[in-house]
């Protein structure tokens, strides 16, 4: 909502968010958690949450101009999922990427980044429609960073 007293600043307001959470999530994993909390003078919150909405609902995108302070990959969610999920990583600089998922056997069933990003956040939707039921693990190399994460799909 709007605040009169952001009319200082050129804006609506402050800060901006969207939580979501659906049936199962618990606090501090939601479905969707997004916030903007600073913004340039005169740029409104809500469009700066408009951007980073539309980019985590894109296959493949660099959704934040922060660089971040570490290589991070991040719980995918939802997790379980059905059939189709969002994984988050984070790169503080440019790198060679790698974002694989693996059954339980250990074998690649699908790679969905392989190629130089630049430094920034990112979040990529999973599409496992072709796949069984499950648990999945899904890998990401950049640089020397290296880090496996388990995922569930649930039919």
């Amino acid at each position: 909502g709007a605040d009169s007293r952001c009319a200082s600043w050129n804006t609506s307001s402050k800060s901006a968010f969207i939580r979501v959470a659906r049936p199962g999530d618990t606090s501090g994993i939601l479905y969707i958690n997004l916030k903007v909390l600073n913004t340039p003078f005169g740029r409104d919150p809500i469009d700066s949450l408009q951007v980073l909405f539309n980019n985590i609902m894109t296959p493949v995108n660099n959704f934040s101009n922060e660089i971040p302070g570490n290589f991070s990959l991040s719980q995918n969610f939802p997790n379980p999922f059905n059939p189709k999920t969002i994984i988050n990583y984070e790169l503080p600089t440019a790198n060679y990427v790698t974002l694989k998922v693996y059954d339980v056997l250990g074998n690649e069933v699908k790679t969905i980044v392989n190629e130089k990003e630049t430094a920034g956040s990112y979040a990529i939707e999973f599409d496992a429609s072709g796949f069984p039921s499950g648990i999945y693990y899904y890998k990401i190399k950049a640089g020397e960073f290296e880090q496996v994460k388990k995922m569930i799909l649930l039919k």
